[in-house]
């Protein structure tokens, strides 16, 4: 029988298991983060404002997670952006290395779809690392396209959007 997952927003309580969840995919393929990001403090906010959705096991276990925010201006800069303005901001995205290619991505960006449609934002406009073409492969076949490619935070990514 196939596991369920459940889709929920977190609060501070799981700031700890969220810090842990994080620091596990540092080092993996197409993850730029490291020991300073992301880091505790604006975890900790993100939890406070409710923009952060856990993908919970059956023994509530973080699975996934992904925070949606408002819109950053550093990120409509970037040539191309500036059309989309009225989208919200996924970061964070990510889904426990033991559980990938079993659609736990898919499920948590077509929820983050679903906050922003509740949210009145008109999509969703992000950033992929070009490390990454597992995630970028994802999120075209949701329906995401490229907008272009971008460095940012000493990284090199692509700007994509997805609108509702």
């Amino acid at each position: 029988m196939e596991e369920a997952f459940r889709l929920e927003t977190a609060g501070l309580e799981r700031l700890g298991e969220l810090m842990a969840f994080y620091r596990s995919l540092i080092g993996e393929p197409g993850c730029t983060w490291d020991e300073t990001y992301p880091d505790p403090e604006q975890t900790e906010m993100d939890l406070k404002n409710g923009e952060v959705r856990c993908l919970l096991d059956a023994d509530g276990r973080i699975a996934g997670a992904v925070t949606l925010s408002g819109m950053e201006e550093d990120i409509l800069s970037v040539p191309g952006a500036a059309p989309y303005a009225d989208c919200l901001l996924p970061v964070r995205l990510g889904v426990r290395r033991d559980l990938w290619g079993r659609g736990l991505g898919a499920q948590l960006f077509t929820g983050a779809l679903d906050w922003a449609r509740e949210r009145g934002g008109k999509g969703l406009l992000f950033l992929v690392s070009r490390e990454n073409p597992r995630a970028q492969a994802l999120y075209e076949r949701l329906g995401s396209r490229v907008i272009g490619p971008c460095r940012m935070y000493e990284e090199d990514f692509y700007l994509m959007v997805r609108e509702l």
